[in-house]
């Protein structure tokens, strides 16, 4: 539900023509709305800093990936930038 709480975000569309579009009750997505912006993270839309410490014993070979979902993507840590790019902006 909070996806398309995030697509109608983005889409540009009122409340009431995106549920048409989408089969959904006005009502039913109002809740969904609420609750979204409930949610710790739901109005954070910004990549955390990291700083990477070089470190000369530490032999890392993956590239992690996490997202607000819960969901981990592991990549080998030469993987291609074009990639990871793809991995990142799906958020």
């Amino acid at each position: 539900m909070f996806a398309l709480v995030e697509e109608w975000q983005q889409s540009g569309l009122t409340q009431v023509v995106f549920c048409e579009n989408k089969k959904i009750s006005p009502n039913t997505f109002t809740n969904w709305h609420n609750k979204y912006k409930q949610q710790p993270n739901a109005l954070v839309k910004a990549f955390i800093p990291v700083t990477i410490a070089r470190n000369e014993q530490t032999n890392c070979g993956e590239i992690e990936i996490h997202y607000p979902n819960g969901v981990r993507v592991v990549l080998p840590k030469n993987s291609d930038l074009s990639m990871v790019r793809t991995f990142i902006n799906m958020v």
